[in-house]
């Protein structure tokens, strides 16, 4: 058995990111394990996102300028083909890691259980800009075959995992065709193909929302991400399961599209645009689907502004908090 220690490949794909790129950077070079390199997909950015990057190339950074845009797949799998390492951890530009991120990856591999893995997550921290609250996502930690769970709700963003380098290749890395969850897709087909995913119980990983603006945020861009992802897994998941099974999946889906118009409709208030939020809450309305919750705390949004709207969560939040 070889008991050299895995290396690990940091890629990050990156565009018109210059206020926070560095960020994202730091925090991989940060790690107490640290990664044999930093691969940085810069994906045709159009501001200083060149020049921020230009003073860290060649301290185990490797920046890589791609002339025309591609998508975030795209430089992903850019990032995957150039990688040197046995393990590629992914982290988005406009996110973060704990120092420790890495090494407790790594360490869930040196256990005695992990030689089989070829996937490990960790958990991850939400920090939302609008209100300033930082908190631990709750995600259950499954191990072994998770194929049925991705399809029951459970679910990691990108910057939480780090994969092997040759499941990745045997799997094609991400579909550049999907407008949107192309993680998602990532995840079932490496589970669909047999590779086995292993968690640490920790959330190392930051998710920053509400501070720049993401394409992958556009519910449009997730509908468009849902009708291809039906097509590609629709056969299978009622083959295996039934379209029972199916029909809950596309409800949970669509939670996530609520998710994204919801966070339209919020942002707009937050800024005092409540014309703008009207124009999205009605563009959710007509969308339709979706549980009832999310309309509500649209209309309050809309109705309330964002102070107000504020002010009442808030208090919901210590109400529900009370003994």
């Amino acid at each position: 058995m070889d008991s050299r220690r895995p290396t690990v490949s940091v890629v990050i794909p990156t565009r018109n990111r210059a206020a926070i790129v560095e960020r994202a950077v730091l925090s991989a070079l940060a790690q107490t394990a640290r990664p044999c390199e930093v691969v940085v997909i810069d994906d045709a950015s159009t501001d200083d996102t060149a020049g921020r990057l230009e003073r860290y190339a060649g301290d185990g950074v490797r920046v890589l300028r791609v002339p025309e845009r591609g998508g975030g797949s795209r430089a992903r799998n850019l990032g995957i083909e150039a990688a040197r390492g046995d393990w590629v951890a992914f982290l988005d530009s406009d996110d973060e890691w704990r120092p420790q991120k890495l090494e407790r990856q790594l360490a869930r591999l040196e256990a005695f259980d992990g030689l089989g893995l070829s996937v490990v997550y960790c958990r991850r921290i939400a920090f939302d800009h609008l209100t300033g609250r930082q908190f631990p996502v709750p995600t259950p930690l499954l191990e072994g075959n998770v194929f049925a769970a991705l399809l029951s709700g459970w679910e990691v963003s990108t910057s939480q995992v780090m994969v092997s380098r040759e499941a990745l290749t045997r799997v094609g890395g991400f579909d550049p065709v999907l407008p949107g969850s192309q993680d998602y897709d990532l995840w079932l087909r490496l589970a669909a193909a047999g590779y086995l995913f292993g968690g640490v119980p920790e959330a190392l990983a930051v998710k920053h929302a509400h501070l720049v603006l993401q394409m992958s945020a556009d519910p449009g861009v997730k509908e468009q991400g849902l009708a291809i992802l039906d097509k590609k897994w629709r056969a299978t998941i009622v083959r295996q399961f039934g379209e029972r099974h199916h029909a809950r999946w596309i409800a949970l889906r669509r939670v996530v599209i609520a998710q994204s118009y919801l966070m339209q409709v919020r942002e707009a208030a937050a800024q005092g645009e409540r014309r703008l939020a009207r124009q999205h809450c009605r563009a959710m309305l007509r969308a339709g689907g979706f549980p009832v919750a999310f309309y509500a705390r649209a209309v309050g949004l809309v109705l309330l502004g964002w102070p107000p709207y504020r002010g009442l969560a808030r208090a919901w939040r210590r109400l529900r908090a009370a003994p």
